[in-house]
């Protein structure tokens, strides 16, 4: 199927879905180019009823209605759900690269097709480009890199900023998948760094993307989850013991979870707790600002004053 073929039979599904009464052979030829610019009655006929059988063979739910001077044509897509699909990580990216050609090539025409449809007196649903134009917030020249790299299972390094970070890093990741959450576009694998599952922001990525090693360099692990590792990046981590001194009176959220407190003396008790995220942890002691000391672990202390020292360095 061409790209022109499939766009037409997009931009067709979606008047048909869409406006909120059967749509005519007349209004239809008038809302989508490609009917519009026929070179002739005859080609524009042959062309539609290409498309409607094209269509139906695609399972799509597509219902003659008749009544009036006209024959109107509509898909209910409500009345006809699919069953669920799942998909492996390379075809999801790939889908997912789809998915941003279709918002920055397909959305347009059908946009406009829709709006020739309202303009001719049919009522058209404004959400519905809604249901299938996929948009990136940010990240959007690393996204290409990283779903060509899932597909063929191949390393991939970039400079990412971390949360309340002013200055990036270098990642060395072996991505599993993308995934959106809340409007933001993660990527998600394995840290070579860390030999630890983490999700990385791709609107946090700063310059490009860049392959490393050979294809089929690694396998995806069948449990992988990569919605879960979005959703809660301390997923699939392993817990660790940290201590940190605590002010008397303050610190009441490291309180609760404490599985330990000794008094120091001098207004200062000492927590026991464990973390699964060292990073997190430590801008959860940073927002205690001067009445949280940490103690252990030293990766979360080592996160601490670095962005102490950077923010006395900006003061």
């Amino acid at each position: 199927m061409t790209a022109n073929k499939t766009e037409r039979l997009l931009e067709v599904l979606l008047c048909l879905s869409q406006a909120q009464r059967p749509v005519t052979k007349r209004q239809l030829r008038d809302a989508i180019e490609d009917y519009s610019t026929a070179v002739s009655d005859e080609a524009f006929e042959k062309t539609f009823e290409r498309d409607k059988a094209e269509l139906r063979d695609l399972g799509v739910p597509l219902e003659t209605v008749s009544g009036g001077d006209e024959e109107g044509y509509r898909v209910d897509l409500s009345a006809h759900a699919l069953p669920p699909v799942t998909f492996t990580s390379a075809e999801a990216a790939l889908l997912g690269l789809a998915r941003r050609v279709w918002h920055a090539e397909g959305a347009a025409a059908a946009d406009r097709a829709l709006r020739k449809l309202e303009a001719a007196g049919v009522d058209v649903d404004p959400g519905a480009l809604s249901l299938v134009e996929p948009r990136l917030a940010g990240g959007e020249q690393a996204f290409g890199p990283i779903a060509q790299a899932i597909a063929r299972r191949q390393g991939i390094t970039f400079d990412h900023r971390p949360s309340g970070a002013t200055t990036s890093k270098s990642r060395r990741l072996q991505p599993w998948g993308v995934v959106s959450r809340r409007g933001r576009w993660y990527v998600v694998g394995h840290d070579l760094d860390r030999e630890a599952p983490r999700a990385f922001r791709l609107d946090r990525i700063a310059g490009s993307v860049q392959t490393n090693g050979p294809a089929a360099a690694f396998d995806i692990p069948q449990d992988a989850d990569i919605s879960t590792l979005v959703a809660d990046p301390s997923a699939g981590r392993e817990a660790h013991p940290a201590q940190v001194r605590v002010r008397e009176g303050t610190g009441h959220n490291l309180r609760r979870r404490a599985t330990g407190v000794v008094s120091l003396g001098q207004g200062w008790d000492r927590l026991t707790l464990t973390t699964r995220d060292d990073e997190a942890f430590a801008r959860e002691v940073l927002a205690y600002g001067v009445d949280v000391v940490v103690e252990e672990p030293s990766r979360t202390r080592e996160l601490v004053v670095a962005a102490l020292t950077t923010l006395a360095g900006n003061t």
